[in-house]
């Protein structure tokens, strides 16, 4: 098969039906466990720690590296990462001759479930990932308007505070429930923000994203957002389970949004 890369801007010759499969980013992984083709998955990424049965595959790499004597060894037949950060990762695969093939980062829900359409193609599993969207549609579909414009203030921590802007899929998610992300004006998808600003455009939600294996307790990130001057009394705190938010797999639209939706309407109850 031989199907065009648009993050190394080549065509890439694939296997028909790829038995030998790492994956280099958890929303891949993600994919490809809720398209059930776990059985050819060889190796996956540090980062990939969902769902739990990930624990017991090869780790053999990061977004930014990979460790090509482990890689070698899994003998894989198809390599799948992501564009942005990956994308340097993804060239490098591609010039040393390894077949990579590379999913775009979803700007919107829809592009999420167009990235399970294309693993479907290329894996050979097509009727099922139209089963996998057709179920994922449903459940994000229902979700439609059930909040009244609730103004909304998204943090991922990933070192510094980053929240997100309009072209963002997290963006696009929330406002689709009714959640107005405060920054939706904002054309980067994510940026540093400042808390002066975050204040002034006065949330009535925050939701917090930790790193997912280093979870802070809800009053540690309570009392840091109150010190920084966002936490406000009639402000509602939401603090996710960790990389949560930061997660653009499949799950994230029948899974963690009606999880977010949830946890909203119980801080505002």
């Amino acid at each position: 098969m031989k199907a065009f890369n648009r993050v190394v801007g080549e065509f890439v010759e694939l296997p028909d039906h790829s038995q030998r499969i790492v994956s280099l980013a958890p929303s891949i992984t993600d994919a490809l466990f809720r398209l059930g083709v776990q059985d050819r998955v060889v190796g996956l990424s540090g980062f990939c720690h969902r769902p739990p049965e990930t624990k017991n595959y090869p780790k053999v790499g990061s977004y930014l590296y990979v460790n090509y004597k482990r890689l070698d060894s899994l003998n894989p037949d198809l390599i799948i990462t992501t564009g942005g950060v990956e994308t340097k990762i993804a060239k490098e695969l591609f010039e040393k001759g390894y077949p990579v093939f590379s999913l775009q980062l979803p700007a919107d829900p829809w592009e999420i479930l167009s990235g399970v359409h294309l693993l479907g193609v290329i894996l050979g599993v097509q009727d099922r990932a139209r089963e996998l969207i057709f179920e994922i549609e449903n459940k994000f579909i229902s979700l439609r308007n059930r909040f009244p414009q609730i103004k909304t203030y998204v943090e991922i921590d990933l070192g510094d505070a980053i929240s997100v802007g309009g072209p963002s899929y997290i963006s696009a998610g929330l406002n689709w429930m009714g959640l107005q992300n405060i920054y939706s004006d904002r054309d980067e998808a994510y940026f540093v923000p400042d808390d002066s600003e975050t204040i002034k455009r006065q949330p009535r939600i925050v939701l917090y994203d930790p790193k997912p294996h280093k979870v802070p307790s809800f009053e540690e990130v309570r009392n840091k957002l109150i010190k920084r001057g966002i936490l406000k009394e009639w402000v509602g705190l939401i603090v996710t389970q960790g990389d949560w938010l930061a997660h653009y797999g499949p799950s994230f639209l029948d899974v963690i949004l009606p999880d977010i939706a949830e946890k909203v309407r119980a801080a505002l109850d």
